[in-house]
């Protein structure tokens, strides 16, 4: 699959270019008002304490409704198929400072999430710094 760079709208570039500065990948979460899994994700890990101060910590977090960003739902609903085989909300993507897609997941229980989000930064860290 070809890589997808995340649209360069005005609001993005600024984004992008913290992630750029800071060397963090970007958080961006995607879903709706409506969705039951986004509003138990919410409840189980955005937020614990300890999951929201390692998401702020290492990432840069975007906060995006599906309906209102409709292009870019779409691009990250793609790029979730094609890696993962399936694709749905909420939508966790995390992207490049450059602005291409590198890993998505679904709904995770709160220590699956938060052992991800570990384990990510640290590859990412180990990965860009040489």
């Amino acid at each position: 699959m070809a890589a997808t760079q995340l649209p360069g709208r005005s609001g993005n570039a600024s984004t992008l270019e913290l992630a750029r500065k800071e060397n963090k990948l970007l958080f961006v979460s995607i879903g709706y008002f409506s969705c039951h899994w986004c509003h138990v994700m919410q409840a189980e890990s955005y937020r614990n304490a300890e999951i929201a101060a390692l998401i702020n910590r290492n990432f840069i977090p975007v906060k995006v409704d599906r309906e209102l960003e409709v292009a870019l739902d779409a691009e990250m609903i793609a790029f979730a198929q094609g890696t993962l085989g399936s694709a749905g909300w909420p939508l966790n993507i995390f992207i490049t400072p450059d602005g291409f897609p590198l890993y998505a997941v679904l709904y995770e229980k709160p220590d699956r999430f938060k052992g991800m989000l570990t384990a990510l930064n640290n590859e990412w860290k180990k990965d860009s710094a040489g």
